[in-house]
């Protein structure tokens, strides 16, 4: 578990995607070089093999974030920073 191997951890972020999502961005980052189907199989054979490693593992800080939605990364980091307190000032 993340928590054993980092105890002094405050935050532990899964974050998700639906696939066809997660598929038709990884289309665009290889500019349409495989097809959306070989892609899509590839994506799938990795989550099955991470999930089986316990890649997947949460734990009771676990917040998941889902940034199917998103349209920038910036608008995924801000979606995951939000979760984040900062300490109050006096």
């Amino acid at each position: 578990s993340v928590v054993k191997i980092y105890p002094e951890l405050d935050y532990h972020f899964f974050i998700i995607a639906d696939l066809d999502e997660r598929v038709r961005r990884k289309c665009m980052q290889y500019d349409n070089k495989e097809t959306f189907e070989e892609i899509k199989n590839n994506i799938s054979i990795r989550d099955k093999l991470q999930k089986e490693a316990g890649f997947y593992e949460y734990s009771d800080i676990t917040i998941e974030v889902d940034v199917t939605d998103c349209k920038t990364v910036e608008e995924s980091s801000k979606k995951v920073l939000d979760f984040i307190k900062l300490p109050q000032t006096v």
